[in-house]
This record gives structure tokens, C-alpha cells and sequence, in this order.
């Protein structure tokens, strides 16, 4: 234990990021973007890619399905290899995977070879993600983390929200293809600028050995969580693939638990989740990306399909919203380095929640200037969390364990987003089905139901169905859903502090 002397004792900072900090900064930022917004990119795109290749739309969902079970299956072990062998070793391989991958996609002469490139993307980057969050922890000091994750939100947030709007602009003006083939220069740039401005670190005095159990066991229990999320909306929550899928994830994520505490050198130290701020942080995190993505899907397919913006249109509607986080997340990131979190996070979510009840209200008033007010609040809630979440989540983490903890943080962080969707989509789809059968007959209702999840605009009219309203009235409870869960979070986000004897420290490596 410290003595008195020590824990009054403060090192002195710099006033601000140094210069290499700050480039640092900047090839970590540019990178996330790029692999996020590939997460998202293929979506407008998907029909084209179809027409092109050959398949079906079913088929080629796996495009992102493909993407999002890799990334979310590799996560851990890469982390792990990270703090073991180097986080920007396993950064600068991570980027040369998902640079070869984009070029495999692109001259991918079928859709199933596009698919397993897809695939390969995802294992890269999942290499890179958890090595971006534990760089910035061992690279900036303590005292700027925030405004360094406040950056890094910004381009995480930009990526997976303007990848659908990107990949139609892209795919008009010149073809699908180039949607991959412009990973591969920045993934060059990013390669040589990382071995010449980051420095390299790793988990001081760890051993070597590999937890395969734990490995096995974790990839293979996060693959049958991930997996019926993404589906289950397809096949049917209540198939006996998608309960057979949630049975095996429960058992063998609990397998993984029993091996954790019991061999010598476990994937993932335990104790980590003694640290309240990681343990609260990542509900926030999962809370925080079901919210974001949850608000998104409904709203995109409210913009397009009912008030007939087109993809770039409807991302000018949503400029206020993204705008208003993209001023608010680095201040915020800031302020959050001097004070308390919970009075960024706790606000931020009732923002959030406000924003979304509003934005519930005026998708069936269709008062527009309203509803760019309404997403302004929500961008202004969205970017007072991004930047504390992450930054608190972390700070407590021990140097050695920075790689698997951010790992850690991105699985949360995933699942978080994929139920978000999921669970958007199966209430704004079955909304719709029962508002339609009200009017009409329940055989038109789900056939125009099962258009909307497939991805077809519906039509505008039938017989005897008010379609607008119906489709107006679903996509306002799909967003008081996310309302209700950003309420929770809040009442969750008064635990996010240390607990009483935590001292706060600056645990980074010695490179």
C-alpha cells in the first residue's frame, strides 16, 4: 500500500499533446473511421452488388453479417496478442489484413469470395479497434484522455453513421468496387505512419502462454451470442436455430467464466471487473451503441421511405444531429478530465432519452422544423457520453491489461449496436404488420411488413391500408424503445465512479 507521502504525490503533465501525441492521435482517428465505416458502408450498396455478382439479397446480407461475426469473434484473442507481442505490431498487421481484404473485395468476381474478404476485413479489424483504445490509453497522459477519446468518438460515430450515405455516393458515382478499393491507400498510409509516429508497447513482465480453452471457448460462445442477433429478426426469435444458438452462447460463455478462474494464465483477468468504473462503464458502452444505432435505423428508413429524401438528403436532415456531436464530444472529453463523470453521463442520457421522445412525437406530427430541433437535443445528449464512457471506462485498468480491456470494450460495445438493430427492427417491423392489420387484411399487413425488413420500400398505397400512418406510428415506438433504454442508462450511470478507496493514477507502460 502507498504511503500518505505517495498519494499526495502528483506528477506534473504538459499542458496539452506533444507533438507525436497528436500525430498519434490522428492516424488512430483516421484509421477507426475507415474500419467503422466499413461496418456500415455496403448497405446502399447491396442491391447493386446483387444485380452485379449474382445471388440473392439473403445471401448477400452476409456482407455484413460476415463482417460484424469476425470482428466480434477475434476481438479478445487479438487483444490479447496485442498486450503480449505489441499493440502497435498487431495494429500495423491488423491494418495490412483489412487493406488486402478491401482489395480482395473489390476484385472479387463472385459474392461468395466478396463474402469471405468481408470476413477477412473483420478479422483485421478486429486486430486494430482494441489496439486503437489501449494506444491511446498507454500514449496520452491520464489527464487528456478524454479530449484524445472525444476525437476518436468523433470518427468512430462518422464512420458507422455516414458509411450508408458514402457507399450510395460512391456507389452513383462510380461503382461499388471503389467503395473497397479506397481502404487500401489509407491502409498503406496508416502502416507507414504508424511505425514511424507510434511507439510500440505491450504488457510489462506477462508471460507468453496462450489461454486455448479460453480462447475457444470465448470465440465460440461470442459467435452464437452475435450471430442469432443478427439473424433472429430472419429466421424468427422463437426458431429452434435462434433459442438453440442463445442456449449454446449461455453455455459456453459460462465455460469460458470456470476456465478463467481456474488456469494459471487466463485470457481475461477477472478482477478486472472489480474496478467499477470498467464494470459500470461497459453497460454504458453497450447502452450507449443500442441507443445510437437503435435512433438511426428507424429515423434513415423514416427519412427515406416516408418523407422520400433521397440517401444524400437524408443525411442533410441529419446534419443537426451529427453536427451538434461533433462539437459536443471533445468538450466534453475535455471537461470530463477535470470532473466527475456522471454529470456528463447522467445529463447526457436524459438528453438522449428527451431527444428521442421528441423525435417520436414529430415523426407523426411531421412538423419538420421540430424534428430538427428534436435532433439537435439527441446530438448534443449523444456527445456528452462517447468521450466519458470510453475514457472512464478505462482509466483504472492496469498498463498490462490495456490491450484485452479495450478488447473487452469493443465486444460490449458491438453487442450493444447489434441489439440496438435488432431489436429496432423487430419492434418498428411488427408495429408496422399490426397498425396495417387494423385497415386491412393481416395477409396484405405482413407481406408489406416482410418488404420493409427485406429492404424494400413498401408501397405507398393499398386498398383499404393507410400505410403513412401505420408506417409513422411504428417507427415512433421503435424510437420511444430507445428513449426507455437511454432512461435506464441514466439511472445506471449514477455508479459510474471509482469506488471510495480507488486512488486516481496514470498506470501507463514505460515504452
Amino acid at each position: 500500500m502507498r504511503s500518505a507521502a505517495s498519494r499526495n504525490h502528483r506528477v506534473e503533465e504538459p499542458a496539452g499533446l506533444d507533438r507525436r501525441q497528436w500525430l498519434t492521435l490522428v492516424v488512430l482517428t483516421v484509421s477507426t473511421f475507415v474500419v467503422l465505416l466499413d461496418a456500415s458502408v455496403v448497405n446502399i450498396a447491396l442491391p447493386v452488388i446483387v444485380r452485379d455478382l449474382g445471388g440473392s439479397l439473403d445471401a448477400a446480407t452476409w456482407l455484413l453479417a460476415g463482417f460484424v461475426l469476425s470482428f466480434a469473434v477475434l476481438l479478445l484473442p487479438a487483444a490479447r496478442l496485442a498486450d503480449l507481442y505489441g499493440r502497435r505490431l498487431l495494429f500495423v498487421l491488423g491494418m495490412a489484413v483489412f487493406a488486402l481484404a478491401s482489395l480482395w473485395c473489390a476484385l472479387g468476381g463472385s459474392l461468395e469470395q466478396l463474402v469471405a474478404g468481408r470476413v477477412l476485413q473483420g478479422g483485421g479489424a478486429a486486430m486494430v479497434e482494441p489496439t486503437v483504445l489501449a494506444l491511446i490509453t498507454t500514449t496520452v497522459p491520464a489527464s487528456r484522455r478524454g479530449l484524445a477519446f472525444g476525437v476518436q468518438g468523433i470518427a468512430a460515430g462518422l464512420g458507422v453513421v455516414l458509411g450508408p450515405t458514402l457507399g450510395g455516393v460512391i456507389t452513383t458515382g462510380l461503382s461499388w468496387e471503389y467503395i473497397f478499393l479506397v481502404n487500401v491507400p489509407v491502409g498503406a498510409i496508416a502502416i507507414v505512419a504508424a511505425m514511424l509516429v507510434i511507439p510500440e508497447s505491450r504488457a510489462p513482465d506477462t508471460s507468453n502462454v496462450i489461454d486455448l480453452p479460453g480462447v475457444v471457448l470465448s470465440s465460440a460462445g461470442l459467435f452464437c451470442l452475435v450471430f442469432p442477433i443478427i439473424e433472429g429478426q430472419r429466421l424468427g426469435w422463437t426458431s429452434p436455430w435462434v433459442v438453440g444458438m442463445f442456449i449454446a452462447a449461455a453455455l459456453l460463455l459460462a465455460g469460458f467464466l470456470i476456465v478463467q478462474h481456474r488456469v494459471a494464465h487466463p485470457l481475461i483477468e477477472l478482477s478486472l471487473f472489480t474496478d467499477r468504473l470498467f464494470a459500470v462503464g461497459n453497460i454504458l458502452r453497450a447502452a450507449l451503441q443500442f441507443v445510437t444505432l437503435g435512433l438511426f435505423f428507424p429515423l434513415v428508413l423514416f427519412l427515406q421511405l416516408q418523407l422520400g429524401y433521397s440517401a444524400i438528403g437524408t443525411a442533410i436532415v441529419l446534419l443537426p444531429l451529427v453536427l451538434t456531436t461533433i462539437v459536443v464530444s471533445p468538450l466534453a472529453g475535455a471537461v470530463s478530465d477535470r470532473a466527475d463523470v456522471r454529470w456528463l453521463v447522467v445529463p447526457g442520457f436524459l438528453l438522449t432519452a428527451a431527444g428521442a421522445l421528441t423525435l417520436a412525437h414529430q415523426v407523426s406530427a411531421a412538423d419538420r422544423p421540430l424534428l430538427l430541433i428534436a435532433l439537435a437535443l439527441t446530438g448534443i445528449g449523444l456527445g456528452m457520453l462517447e468521450a466519458p464512457t470510453t475514457s472512464a471506462t478505462l482509466r483504472d485498468v492496469p498498463a498490462g491489461q490495456a490491450g484485452i480491456a479495450s478488447g473487452i470494450s469493443y465486444v460490449t460495445l458491438l453487442v450493444g449496436a447489434e441489439l440496438g438493430l435488432a431489436v429496432t427492427a423487430a419492434v418498428l417491423q411488427n408495429r408496422f404488420a399490426a397498425n396495417l392489420g387494423r385497415t386491412g387484411s393481416e395477409a396484405e399487413a405482413v407481406d408489406v411488413a416482410s418488404q420493409l425488413a427485406s429492404g424494400h420500400p413498401p408501397p405507398q398505397s393499398l386498398p383499404g391500408l393507410d400505410i403513412g400512418a401505420a408506417f409513422s406510428s411504428a417507427t415512433s415506438t421503435a424510437l420511444l424503445v430507445c428513449a426507455a433504454v437511454a432512461v435506464l442508462a441514466a439511472a445506471v450511470g449514477t455508479r459510474f465512479t471509482p469506488e471510495p478507496t480507488a486512488l486516481p493514477t496514470d498506470r501507463r507502460d514505460t515504452h
